[in-house]
């Protein structure tokens, strides 16, 4: 938060853990900025209205909550529209060893890591006073279920042309819509370009831009514009930024977050993020917080 206020944005800090909250306390007081602290839980509605905040920074606490699919919903809806989300991620290759510190890796728990349906890690967790935490697959964390959206990064990148190709001739229709829908679900059956297409099509022209998103209907002439001004953005400047990605996994041992997808530079997103948190009306959310110990059941 202090990165943030000296900035000179309004900042808002939401945790359960009361101990947490109290140092956020502290540092405001002693490098004298203002922040608004609230203590409340991430696993249910977030306190606070729709559309409020131009950045939210989600350090790496999904591993404290089982849902990770309402954490994403409640940032998409507290977040203005162009707002930003930075996150912190976290694989859950750690949760099969038994310490990641000392000694050699001893595989000693299975995935997924969850305390709620065994017992045995739940007192562990509770006794260590490490809170529960939840291991996640990668579908979890960037929504990526069956890896359509790696593979369109990859044909995006080694593929441009013939990608273009595609996108440039795919119309807003029901039954282009219907097609994808096939074949972004059973992923299998087509090839590598094809799948792309597929992640193109809902991304472009569905309710919502959402991948698993109805067909986007026209009732006002506005949302056939959706994918026109999609395709006519597609350009080799797509292919060209993705040169630098880096897809990579890390040793468990030396990082929390083993599994990581990298983007450098990344100038045009850096600014904006800058230029959201400068606004003097500008909002900041960050979201590092304990859900609620539940009953084990």
């Amino acid at each position: 938060m202090p990165v943030f206020a000296a900035l000179r944005a309004r900042c808002t800090v939401l945790d359960y853990s009361d101990m947490q909250l109290a140092n956020e306390r502290l540092a405001a007081e002693r490098e004298g900025y203002a922040i608004d602290i609230i203590k409340a839980d991430m696993s249910r509605r977030l306190p606070f209205a729709d559309a409020c905040f131009d950045l939210v920074f989600h350090p790496v606490s999904n591993c404290y909550v089982e849902d990770v699919f309402h954490i994403w919903n409640e940032c998409c809806r507290v977040l203005k529209p162009g707002g930003v989300l930075l996150a912190g991620m976290d694989n859950g290759v750690n949760f099969l060893f038994e310490d990641i510190y000392k000694g050699p890796l001893v595989v000693a728990n299975r995935l997924p890591f969850n305390p709620l349906t065994d017992r045995r890690l739940y007192e562990k967790l509770d006794k260590a006073g490490e809170g529960i935490q939840f291991s996640h697959t990668r579908a979890e964390i960037i929504n990526d279920w069956n890896g359509g959206i790696i593979n369109f990064c990859d044909v995006l990148q080694r593929d441009f042309v013939a990608l273009e190709k595609e996108v440039m001739i795919s119309l807003h229709s029901r039954k282009l819509h219907r097609q994808a829908e096939a074949v972004y679900n059973n992923p299998g059956l087509f090839g590598r370009m094809k799948r792309a297409w597929a992640v193109w099509v809902p991304a472009s022209g569905s309710y919502g831009c959402k991948l698993d998103g109805s067909f986007g209907y026209d009732r006002t002439g506005g949302t056939s514009k959706k994918p026109a001004n999609t395709r006519e953005a597609f350009t080799i400047d797509y292919a060209v930024r993705l040169q630098k990605a880096q897809i990579e996994c890390r040793s468990a041992r030396t990082c929390r977050t083993p599994f990581s997808i990298a983007i450098r530079p990344m100038p045009a997103r850096i600014r904006a993020a800058a230029a959201a948190v400068r606004r003097r009306t500008s909002a900041v959310c960050s979201i590092c917080l304990r859900p609620s110990r539940g009953n084990f059941s």
